[in-house]
Order: C-alpha cells, then sequence, then structure tokens
C-alpha cells in the first residue's frame, strides 16, 4: 500500500480538505511514515475526527467476520430486523440500547459532526457490521413493554457469495406485478442507483405506454447512485430545461438536464421515501420532481447529503471512498436545504417489522388509488 498516494488523492480531491483544521491536515500528513501494521487504525482515528459519511478506506480481505444478529435503521432507533437462530432471546422488534458498557446516546454524541440522527445511526451500524478479526459484543436491547434483554454475541466467518442481479431483478419485477394487480397502481420499488440493469429497465419501462394512470415509485432506503444515472432518469419527470451545478476542487461544472418525451407526465405519481432516502442524487432527484403538479412526495422526510462520492482504486486490496463534488446553484454557492419534506406525512411502526407488514406503502397505494 503506498500512502503517499492515498494521502495526495486526499489533497488533490477532497472537497473540503481546505476546510479541515490544521491539526486535521497535519495528521494526515504524518500518516506517511506511519508503519503498515498501524496504518488503518491511526488513519481510522482522523476520520472519527473529521465525521464524513463519505470518507473511508476500504481494505479487501480473503476473511473477514460478519455480526449474526440482523439489525436495521427504523424511524429514529436501531432493532432487531430478523429473528436470531443462534440466539432465541433476540427477537423481531427490540430496540438496541447499548453496546458492551457504550449506551446508544453517547454513540450519539460521540458522532455530533454528522448532520442528521439517519447518518449517525448509519455510522454506529457500519462499525458492527463487521470485524478483520473474531471477537464478540454485548448487546442491550429494550422490548417494546420496556423489558432490558442482554445477549453476548459471536462474530462468524463472512461467506461471500455472488448476488445475481438478473435474478434479483427478476424477484422485484414479479412483486410489482402483484402490488400492481392488487390496487391498479404502477409500482416501481428503486432500491439503488448503482446497477446497469436495473437502472435501464427503470428508464425502458419509463418509456413504454401504460394505460395505467396511477404510479407509485419507491425510493425508500435508497443509499446511492451514479449522477450520469440520475440525471437520465431525471429527464423523464422534468417539463422544463434545467442545470444543476456540482462543484469540485477543479471548479463548478453544469449539468444540462433536456426534457425526454414520457408518458409519466400524464399521470398521477406517488414519490414514496423515508429518512434512509439519503444519497445526495435521490436528495436531488427528489428536490427537481417536488414541485411539479402531478407529483406527490410521500413518507417520511429524507435526510438529505449534498455531496457525492468517488471511489479510488488505489492497489489490488484497498479502495479510498471520497467526497469529491458537491451541489451548489448558478452561483457557485453551498445548497442550504437539507432534507427534503413529503407533502403526504406516511409513517410507520415497529409493529410493522414483527408482523412482516408495510403499512407505509399500503398507505401510500391506497392515497393514489383512491384520488388523494
Amino acid at each position: 500500500m503506498d500512502k503517499k498516494i492515498i494521502i495526495n488523492t486526499i489533497r488533490n480531491n477532497y472537497i473540503y480538505y481546505d476546510d479541515l483544521e490544521k491539526n486535521l491536515t497535519n495528521k494526515l500528513d504524518d500518516l506517511i511514515g506511519v508503519e503498515d501494521s498501524k496504518f488503518h487504525r491511526k488513519f481510522q482515528d482522523i476520520l472519527d475526527e473529521i465525521q464524513d459519511p463519505h470518507f473511508k478506506l476500504i481494505g479487501s480481505r480473503k476473511s473477514r467476520y460478519t455480526l449474526p444478529v440482523y439489525l436495521g435503521i427504523f424511524m429514529d432507533d436501531i432493532i432487531v430486523v430478523e429473528d436470531s437462530v443462534n440466539y432465541p432471546t433476540i427477537k423481531k422488534g427490540l430496540f438496541l440500547e447499548g453496546i458492551d458498557d457504550i449506551k446508544i446516546s453517547d454513540f450519539l454524541k460521540k458522532y455530533k459532526k454528522y448532520n442528521t440522527l439517519s447518518l449517525k445511526l448509519m455510522k454506529i451500524l457500519e462499525g458492527l457490521t463487521t470485524r478483520d478479526s473474531y471477537g464478540e459484543v454485548t448487546f442491550h436491547f429494550r422490548s417494546d413493554k420496556g423489558n432490558i434483554i442482554t445477549e453476548k454475541v459471536e462474530y462468524t466467518k463472512c461467506i461471500s457469495a455472488k448476488v445475481d442481479m438478473a435474478e434479483y431483478w427478476k424477484s422485484i419485477e414479479d412483486y410489482s406485478v402483484k402490488i400492481q394487480e392488487k390496487y391498479g397502481v404502477v409500482y416501481y420499488p428503486f432500491p439503488s442507483l448503482m446497477d446497469e440493469l436495473g437502472v435501464k429497465r427503470l428508464k425502458t419501462n419509463l418509456e413504454r405506454t401504460t394505460t395505467e394512470n396511477l404510479i407509485l415509485f419507491d425510493l425508500r432506503n435508497n443509499m446511492g447512485g451514479r449522477i450520469d444515472y440520475a440525471i437520465d432518469l431525471v429527464r423523464f419527470f422534468v417539463n422544463d430545461n434545467t442545470n444543476i451545478f456540482l462543484k469540485s476542487r477543479a471548479g463548478i461544472k453544469k449539468h444540462l438536464l433536456i426534457p425526454e418525451k414520457s408518458n409519466v407526465r400524464r399521470k398521477k405519481i406517488g414519490m414514496l421515501f423515508n429518512n434512509l432516502t439519503c444519497s445526495s442524487l435521490e436528495f436531488v432527484f427528489l428536490r427537481y420532481v417536488q414541485n411539479i403538479e402531478n407529483i406527490y412526495l410521500m413518507g417520511i422526510p429524507t435526510c438529505g447529503m449534498l455531496d457525492v462520492a468517488t471511489l479510488y482504486n488505489l492497489d489490488e486490496k484497498h479502495t479510498l471512498s471520497l467526497s469529491t463534488k458537491k451541489y451548489v446553484d448558478e452561483n457557485g454557492n453551498s445548497i442550504k436545504e437539507r432534507c427534503i419534506e413529503p407533502d403526504i406525512y406516511i409513517n410507520r411502526g415497529v409493529n410493522d417489522i414483527v408482523d412482516n407488514r408495510d403499512t407505509q406503502l399500503e398507505k401510500a397505494l391506497e392515497f393514489l388509488r383512491k384520488g388523494g
């Protein structure tokens, strides 16, 4: 691993490098002389001070350990989303109260530079999900009745499995057909803008003529994607030529959005999102469609991100994720808006997890079906 390449990549491309305090830039420079065995730990200490969700060093390893408990972010908490086979006391719907001797509230104070609660909770989960070596952790859970459950959990070896994306998208399409048959609403789950196959399928569907007048796009839990994919999709919705401005250390680049021929402009459209619709791409996507007359924003507020990450493959084992661009207005000023508010507020309850129901989706579909 060439540490000079890492530091120079940060110096030249990190959009917020000039905003860092002098002691942090000095610490980054000093990493060049740190021995390899201590580098990752010292680098992580600096990242903990900077607290940028996009800024991380990802190392590929032959063997890693994973947490055998399924945790997820639900509204403003971390909860258990699946019953645990190996730990019968860990049931769906339990709220995570503490990790070892640290309360979740104390973790949230530690990550004070993250601008939303959702990003703080994601940071906690990110630190829990995998380990470089074997370990164990003690969890303290709370039930909806206030009972405390404490369980020591051992990490297990992670076995990587290749995901068949064609099969994955086939399952999504099958589910969409069932929704349409039941509600009479064309349903497009929008899980990511990273997968080229998924984006192509969505664009093809948008170009087709449909006799249905009701469409729901589900952007919940959408964590990221490519800017060119997002621009391609926004064209199907906007009515006029629109500009998006992105600022990097090299300057400001304008992206022109020219409306594409589209049948969705004549339909009644719902955009369903939540506090995990936090990629900057989806945030900007929603921002450009939110004032279009036939589009209803539904769900709960996004957590919003206003910068864009780039991945740098440093060598065969390491990838650097770095915030390299941010959205600005035509004068180069930063966009102040931190989240998107829905037109139709639709909440979820923890019973949705316990009962395997999605009442948020059901209510959004019913809203469209009944005419608002």
